[in-house]
């Protein structure tokens, strides 16, 4: 799924729908919960990754590549503790 997600180009929002169609996919290979809506899931994290694109500065508090790490590890792995 990772690998799939950073295949994906850019998308305005009103062509997302591709994106939820590689949420699906990942859902129907257990990559993702199956008790997410993905229509709802693509939405979300779009929001997410345009809130990110919004408030980065180039000579921010935090790297882009900390970003993007931080990013992605919420996005698979969610906000609870590991174990």
């Amino acid at each position: 799924m990772v690998q799939r997600a950073r295949q994906v180009p850019h998308t305005p929002p009103r062509q997302a729908y591709g994106a939820s169609a590689l949420v699906r996919a990942a859902i129907d290979e257990g990559d993702v919960r199956a008790d997410l809506d993905p229509a709802l899931l693509t939405r979300l994290l779009f929001g997410m990754v345009n809130g990110v694109a919004e408030s980065c500065r180039p000579n921010g508090a935090h790297r882009s590549s900390a970003v993007a790490d931080t990013l992605v590890r919420l996005a698979f792995n969610g906000l609870r503790r590991p174990g």
